[in-house]
């Protein structure tokens, strides 16, 4: 028992190609890494502006800033790499 009955694949020309199919899932990614990114910018700027001057709950706040601005830069790079990359092949 096939899992797949090659009569009903249909061709090969109408089968997405590999790099769509890897755009796709990248996508899906860098979205959802942007959603969480932004997510932890918003909770570190409530944690800054609820610190009360507490130095240890301000650094805490700078760190996670930090953090969500440098994921949210990988998310962004990778898209723009990988969208170069796909545009020469």
């Amino acid at each position: 028992m096939r899992l797949i009955n090659i009569v009903q694949a249909g061709p090969l020309d109408t089968a997405p190609k590999l790099s769509s199919l890897v755009m796709s899932v990248l996508q899906f990614v860098v979205t959802l890494v942007g959603v969480i990114a932004v997510l932890v910018i918003v909770v570190a700027g409530i944690m800054y502006m609820t610190s009360g001057g507490d130095a240890n709950r301000v650094q805490t706040a700078k760190k996670a800033l930090w953090a969500g601005v440098i994921g949210l830069s990988i998310a962004i790079l990778s898209l723009i790499i990988v969208k170069t990359i796909v545009g020469f092949v």
